[in-house]
């Protein structure tokens, strides 16, 4: 009886590693076929995943003595690593800044519009003691954050076009300020720049928030947007914060680092979900999908990014501080 029961579940074991390999594998190599299609690109996204059916796979074929699903599982994390470890790397490169000039402090955070907690919500972003506040899904459920966050941030920059819930909140009069320059055509992209003057020289921020990746059309498009909208301002004084629902190692995402030619530094930080997700309400432990990005030109130095703590909304936020290193004018 006890045979039969190590042989069934040998077998069980078997199967669920040839299983778990074999998605790892094709979904990892369609992710590859994002540097050509738009359509397997939206696989790229979850390369995470892909790499974590591979390590799963190889366990159960350890266990089982499968080599088949340990040689499918190895092929797929394989696959998969190599649009992973290039961010990874990246991250761990990242050059420390010694703080000689007075930072600028700005924090990125997607309240969601079913935000289960707003009071704390709201009393942690004003505990940041932020500059600049970069907020998407500022509508719906949020009511209340905004109304507490106006007396701190009195200017706010949102989109005239709708829908819209992306806003720039500032303790400092902008300056100028406006949103994104649609064509006829593009899908339109919820997003707002406001321009502040400094003693080092005016500097432009930008919030956007992003549609899905599926279907890969609309995200494209807006990509579009934004590069042309950001190519108006100088590049070394912008930085540019949002939601973009894009993995790192999309190829969607890179062609964006590569058009808009600043430099990303929020580099292999999930922010997202911080809550249950998707219609079957999923729960994840910790972050693993990093969606949530922040881009700064040549005239500023990266101090620190940082994920926020677990908050009301289903993504964390992020916490960045940068050093103004132009010359005083």
């Amino acid at each position: 009886m006890l045979a039969g029961f190590v042989t069934g579940l040998r077998f069980c074991l078997t199967v669920g590693a040839i299983i778990m390999g074999a998605i790892s594998m094709v979904c990892a190599a369609a992710s590859l076929g994002g540097a050509w299609s738009a359509r397997l690109d939206i696989f790229s996204h979850f390369a995470l995943v892909w790499a974590g059916l591979g390590v799963a796979s190889l366990a159960l074929s350890l266990a089982s003595g499968s080599r088949v699903g340990g040689t499918l599982g190895l092929i797929g994390l394989v696959l998969a690593s190599v649009l992973i470890v290039p961010e990874v790397l990246s991250a761990s490169q990242t050059p420390q800044t010694t703080v000689t000039h007075p930072t600028l402090k700005v924090v990125q955070f997607n309240l969601w519009g079913r935000n289960r907690d707003q009071a704390a919500t709201a009393q942690w972003i004003i505990s940041q003691n932020a500059d600049i506040l970069v907020l998407e899904e500022a509508f719906g459920g949020t009511e209340h954050i905004l109304a507490s966050l106006r007396q701190s941030y009195p200017y706010v920059t949102t989109c005239r076009r709708s829908p819209c819930s992306t806003v720039v909140m500032s303790r400092q009069r902008p300056i100028a300020s406006g949103d994104m320059m649609r064509l006829p055509g593009e899908v339109h992209l919820s997003g707002a720049w406001a321009t502040f003057a400094s003693v080092r020289g005016p500097f432009t921020i930008v919030g956007a928030h992003f549609t899905w990746p599926i279907p890969a059309g609309p995200q494209r498009s807006q990509r579009r947007v934004m590069v042309r909208s950001a190519a108006r301002f100088p590049r070394d004084r912008l930085i540019i914060a949002g939601d973009f629902n894009s993995a790192p190692w999309s190829f969607g995402l890179r062609r964006l680092d590569h058009a808009l030619g600043i430099e990303r530094y929020s580099r292999a930080l999930p922010s997202w979900p911080a809550a249950r997700y998707s219609r079957w309400n999923l729960w994840s432990p910790f972050p693993f999908m990093p969606i949530d990005h922040v881009y700064a030109g040549s005239s500023w130095r990266q101090v620190s990014v940082a994920r926020g703590p677990r908050l009301g909304s289903d993504h964390y936020p992020l916490v960045v501080l940068l050093n103004d290193s132009a010359p005083e004018t």
